[in-house]
């Protein structure tokens, strides 16, 4: 059994052409390819600060009270739709 792992190890040929140093590009070679196709121009620019926004301070709503005509109303006509 280990005649026939070592006989399927040495069948293993080296990655190295692929994953050598020469194969990639560098990151200025990469960020220039991709400033061309998104078509920027400009120079980086460096991260704004971020700005503090005002706080906006509302009133709150004033409570708003129901009349009794309205909750009579309502009662009404639920009590017709369970006579029905």
């Amino acid at each position: 059994d280990d005649d026939a792992l070592e006989a399927i190890w040495k069948k293993q040929y080296s990655l190295e052409e692929f994953t050598a140093a020469d194969q990639f590009k560098s990151y200025g070679d990469l960020e220039k390819r991709l400033n061309s196709v998104l078509n920027t121009s400009r120079p980086p620019v460096a991260a704004e600060v971020a700005t503090e926004e005002e706080e906006i301070v509302t009133a709150p709503p004033e409570p708003v009270t129901a009349s009794a005509s309205t909750d009579d109303d309502a009662l009404s006509y639920f009590q017709r739709l369970a006579e029905e």
